[in-house]
């Protein structure tokens, strides 16, 4: 018979088995396939006679079996015998179960299931076993190997990772704690403060359990452990879970806070860059957080300190060197005293101001001073009033850094800047005040504050130190450090601080302690601290205060304060000492998401089920493990339980179909991925067999808890500058925290967004959103449970000036001409050695006149008759006749005998004296240069009398201006550390140096700058000096050195400045109140491409005008009503 006649079975017919079974080797296959070819030639033939042989008949061959599960699959090692079922196909009941090549007594069940009996000889030791099936012959064969694993007969030790959520506010629900982490098996258990809590396994890295709200009613610690049971396991090292206790957050910046007890306020001192009330002392109401009044302070007030009776206020101004003392309730200004300067040094500022006890008048101020790292170098002096008395307490290396009175006439003081880390006792009298005692290394850190508690007559530092400031000897120590609070009157010390597992996390721990023994008693933890927190005080029955670097005060009323101990929570924290002199930038709030970890995958895929000519059955579903976890978990296997499962049956999620594995016809496994949990809401799941039959099971809920939001993070913006005026376009924010429910706010108005990612956001603005130069502010919230606001990011709306090209060295403004006169180098392309007239209205040049050899400083009277050129190419001055520029009278300036000639380092003309200036007289190339000293000259004559400058004095007179009048003259050295202010007498006669204000100045002053309508004298290095007294007024926070144009008219001081998130081209021109040094406005502007390169002048013209020369290229002209707006204190 050809062979192309005979029946073969296909060879699809032996590739019965797939998915995690072993398949036949290729040796064994074709070796099968080889005997039925031969077996059906055989057939065909006429069966197994010879050839020649009459026909006949023979049994079909048996079929080759096919494994599709094993159960169970695995057994623990040296465990039990057990029974051993196997599901597949093609089984007979001649088919035998081996086990590692050994038959094992089979019993036949279907063609679908086979059961052995497995002895716990076979499971005895750790390993695998291969489980196969043979059909006998004719026909059969081996299914090939299916793994059986025989587990260890230890349990791994688990390791804890992280919390979810991390924290809940004492008095919270009931809620699931999510612990993430490694070696968790399906027997592991949490523990909360060594309590087994019923347990539900998630994965090998995830738990979760049920947390009662009876565990969570006080603040303070839990320690959360999961244990693995024996035989080995054991238990993890805790993690720390925080009940928090939720305070009164107060959105305040403040330098420091004290409490009055009678008319129960807390008194805040607020800085001049405060989003509000900058640079007073404001009261707030403790128990609402509200605002009573506010009241300007002063320059830059810090320390505060109240009288024992309530009734006086005294706050130190850093900015004006002085203290100013307030009448309370009303906090109506009182007198206020200077603390006056080193001869050496410069202003004195207060480092500590305390009232002493029993005496409401008289203050104890520790001074300092700003120009050096040991800034606790003025010593200490009593005031009575605002009368010093006449000894002051200033040893050789003594510094003053806290102070505490101890009675009205003894003080402790602590140094705490330098190693000696001394304790003083201070002696006080009538006459003044004397260092008496030095105790050395009393301390162990920097920066610490003592704190004395009258009742226990004993000092408490911050580094949990407790001294007998009698002796200086130590009397005890807590296990804690931070800010602390003693008080006798119930008997407890509290520290703020942070424990160890808080440490880079915005959480902070308050612990009680009994003062007396120094044992510890309670603690509460206080969530989402926005930065450092530098002040901790007491208030009420039952309160406790802080605030923080980041601007935000915090209000806490809490029983735990004067709780008794019988009723206190055991504590678990070691708080480490805040480190107060680090830089502490405000903290992101972190995520409550579960930090990421591997998913557990499905052990075995499906594999396709045996046919069937019966109806599958309807599935039915009645359990499922777990049926709730919190949002945003990882992904996890899903336990279905129920009955007439099939293997190819799928567990559906709200109708989408999982990844499932059969287990058995009770039992399928899921995996649930991380984005089928990422939000919060019921699940309705469901099992599907198909046809023939089959169908849909009920539906089981699985709910999905809602967590808390993550806070945002705006970390940049594209772009983050367009020019005022511009179309509107979409705004690209990136940061982190972003989803489909965070809002957008823009000035603080809501702006449509789009979601692209958790790091990303595109943002619709509008035309009229940057119609007007400024700074918008952008924030994103995300909203609750959880949630709260972003940082905020600063977008420009540019400013576009008018620019002329031309190199300048100086400019001026004529008010009565309403021009612009400036003077050209000889290096200029244009108009080179020229003085020329400019209009700002048009920014045209619309004359100009020669004017020697390199013109360069330049100066106009008031009545706008002359102007004035100093020349630094000839050594003399140039006048000109206005408003023609007509040339008038020039003069030399003379030359020293050694160093050659002198040029205009300054000139100023004498107010109401258009022929009369005063000349700064310097070298060129020289430093210092002003070795000239200082001239005046009536027209070209010199007067008789003149100031020597550096060289036969340490004087530098690098910037002038006259007082209000002509007989006084100011003058500041800019070249030499010392930094100068000088107060110089003028005089028919000529100038005399009256007063020389060593040190004035924290930077150089660069240029001064005379304000008649205030009568102060203004540097570019941000000072408001008093020229009376020499002594600071104020400061402008915005930092040393760039120029500055005052103008009282309108209560306004424009600085000039650059911003470090502002590109090369683009500046800030930030407003203040002059009077109370605090900002009101910025308007950025763009320049050219590549920035400015020298900067010259920085001066108001006009109505609404401001003008800024770079030296070597461009004149940028300002103008609008941003300008001309008149500021008023708020």
């Amino acid at each position: 018979m050809p062979v192309n006649a005979l029946r073969l079975r296909p060879y699809s017919a032996l590739n019965g088995f797939s998915g995690l079974t072993t398949r036949l080797t290729d040796f064994k296959r074709t070796a099968m396939l080889a005997w039925l070819i031969a077996l059906q030639l055989c057939a065909a033939c006429g069966g197994g006679g010879s050839a020649g042989s009459g026909s006949g008949s023979s049994s079909p061959p048996n079929p080759v079996p096919n494994i599709v599960s094993l159960n169970p699959s695995s057994a623990t090692a040296g465990g039990t015998g057990f029974a051993l079922t196997i599901t597949g196909e093609n089984f007979i009941d001649s088919s035998s179960i081996q086990w590692n090549g050994s038959p094992h007594t089979t019993t036949f069940s279907s063609s679908t299931q086979l059961q052995a009996q497995i002895s716990a000889a076979d499971i005895a030791n750790p390993g695998s076993a291969t489980v196969s099936v043979i059909n006998s012959a004719p026909g059969g064969g081996n299914s090939g190997f299916a793994r059986f694993d025989m587990n260890a007969t230890y349990n791994p030790t688990p390791s804890l990772g992280s919390l979810s959520p991390p924290s809940v506010s004492a008095g919270s629900s009931t809620f699931i704690l999510t612990v993430s982490g490694t070696n968790f098996i399906a027997a592991s258990t949490i523990s909360w403060n060594g309590f087994i809590l019923a347990t539900t396994y998630l994965s090998d890295t995830q738990l979760e359990a049920e947390i009662d709200s009876s565990n969570v009613l006080l603040s303070g610690f839990a320690a959360i452990t999961v244990m693995n049971p024996a035989p080995s396991g054991g238990e993890s090292s805790p993690i720390f879970f925080s009940i928090t206790s939720t305070p009164r957050v107060v959105t305040q910046a403040a330098n420091d806070l004290v409490w009055d007890s009678s008319h129960q306020l807390i008194y805040v001192s607020v800085p001049s860059l405060a989003a509000s009330h900058g640079n007073t002392v404001t009261a707030l109401d403790p128990s609402t957080g509200i605002t009573q009044l506010s009241q300007f302070a002063g320059s830059e007030p810090r320390v505060l300190a109240i009288s024992d009776d309530n009734r006086y206020l005294y706050a130190g101004l850093d900015g004006a060197a002085s203290v100013q003392r307030f009448t309370l309730p009303d906090l109506q200004p009182d007198i206020r005293y200077s603390l006056g300067a080193d001869s050496f040094f410069g202003p004195y500022f207060p480092v500590d101001v305390q009232v002493a006890p029993g005496i409401a008048h008289t203050t104890a101020v520790s001074r300092g001073i700003s120009n050096s790292f040991t800034y606790g170098f003025g010593g200490m002096a009593i005031y009575d009033d605002s009368t010093v008395r006449p000894t002051i307490a200033h040893p050789p290396g003594s510094f003053y850094d806290s102070l505490q009175w101890r009675s009205d006439s003894s003080i402790s003081a602590l140094n705490s800047e330098v190693t000696n880390f001394d304790l003083y006792t201070l002696t006080v009298s009538s006459s003044g005040i004397v260092q008496s005692k030095d105790y050395k290394n009393e301390i162990s850190h920097f920066f610490l504050t003592i704190h004395y508690d009258p009742g226990t007559k004993l000092l408490y530092t911050e580094d949990g130190d407790v001294i007998d400031p009698t002796t200086g000897r130590h009397v005890g120590a807590f296990q804690a450090g931070g800010l602390v609070i003693p008080d006798s009157s119930i008997n407890r010390a509290f520290f703020l601080g942070q424990t160890v597992f808080q440490l880079g996390t915005p959480n902070f721990t308050i612990e009680a302690f009994d003062l007396r023994t120094f044992v510890p008693l309670a603690e509460i933890v206080v969530p989402n601290v926005g930065g450092l927190p530098t002040r901790f005080i007491r208030w009420g029955t039952s309160g406790l205060a802080f605030n923080d670097s980041a601007g935000y005060v915090y209000i806490l009323e809490n029983p735990f304060v004067t709780a008794r101990s019988a009723a206190l929570s055991k504590t678990r924290g070691y708080l480490v000492p805040v480190q107060k002199t680090r830089s502490f930038s405000q903290q992101k709030l972190s995520s409550s998401a579960a930090e990421g970890v591997a998913t557990n995958p499905i052990a075995k895929p499906r594999l396709r089920s045996f046919s069937s000519e019966a109806a599958n059955p309807v599935p039915a579903v009645s359990a499922l493990n777990p049926s709730t976890v919190v949002a945003g978990v990882d992904g996890f296997t899903l336990t279905v339980t129920g009955s007439n499962f099939l293997s190819f049956s799928n567990v559906e999620w709200n109708g989408k179909q999982l990844p499932t594995e059969y287990v058995s016809s009770s039992e399928l496994l899921a995996q649930v991925s991380a984005a089928d949990v990422a939000t919060g809401g019921t699940v309705s799941v469901n099992v599907l067999s198909p046809g023939p039959g089959g169908g849909a099971s009920n539906t089981v809920p699985f709910t999905v808890i809602s967590r808390s939001n993550p806070v945002p993070s705006i970390e940049t913006l594209n772009p983050d500058s367009v020019a005022a005026g511009s179309p509107g376009f979409t705004l690209t924010l990136f940061g982190s925290n972003f989803s489909s429910s965070s809002v957008v706010a823009w000035n603080g108005s809501t702006r449509s967004s789009v979601l692209t990612s958790s790091g990303q956001l595109d943002v619709q603005i509008n035309a009229t959103d940057i119609a007007t130069p400024g700074y918008a502010t952008v924030i994103v919230s995300n909203p609750g449970p959880g949630g709260a606001v972003s940082n905020a990011a600063k977008f420009q709306i540019l400013y576009r000036p008018m620019i002329v090209n031309q190199a300048t060295n100086d400019l001026v403004w004529d008010r009565l001409n309403n021009v612009m006169y400036i003077s050209v180098p000889g290096s200029a392309s244009t108009h080179a050695n020229q003085v020329c007239v400019l209009t700002p209205a048009t920014a045209k040049i619309v004359a100009c006149q020669n004017a020697g050899n390199e013109p360069d400083v330049l100066a106009i009277s008031d009545d706008s008759h002359f102007l004035y050129v100093g020349e630094d190419g000839t050594g003399s001055v140039q006048r000109f006749i206005l408003p023609g520029l007509q040339p008038d009278i020039s003069f030399s300036l003379g030359s020293d005998p050694f160093d050659g000639p002198y040029f205009a380092l300054d000139l100023q003309v004498a107010p109401g004296a258009p022929h009369t200036i005063a000349v700064s007289k310097g070298i060129l190339n020289l430093s210092p240069s002003s070795i000239g000293g200082i001239t005046v000259f009536d027209d070209a004559t010199p007067r008789a009398q003149s100031v020597a400058g550096w060289g036969p004095t340490d004087h530098s007179f690098d910037s002038l201006q006259w007082g209000s009048d002509a007989t006084e003259l100011y003058a500041a050295n800019s070249e030499t550390t010392a930094f100068d202010f000088y107060r110089l007498d003028v005089s028919s006669s000529g100038v005399v140096l009256n007063q020389d204000y060593p040190r004035v100045f924290w930077n150089p002053p660069t240029r001064l700058h005379f304000d008649r309508g205030t009568g102060f004298v203004y540097s570019d290095g941000f000072h408001a000096i008093d020229p009376s007294t020499g002594l600071p007024s104020g400061i402008y926070d915005v930092g040393g050195g760039w120029p500055m144009a005052p103008d009282s008219a309108i209560n306004t001081m424009f600085i000039l400045t650059k911003y470090v998130w502002q590109s090369n081209a683009d500046y800030t021109i930030d407003l203040f109140d002059m009077d109370h040094f605090i900002p009101v406005a910025q308007i950025p502007f763009s320049t050219v491409q590549d920035g400015l390169h020298r900067i010259g002048r920085f001066i108001r013209w006009g109505t609404n005008g401001l003008a800024l020369s770079d030296q070597g290229a461009n004149i940028y002209f300002i103008s609008g009503s941003f300008v001309s707006a008149h500021r008023d204190f708020q």
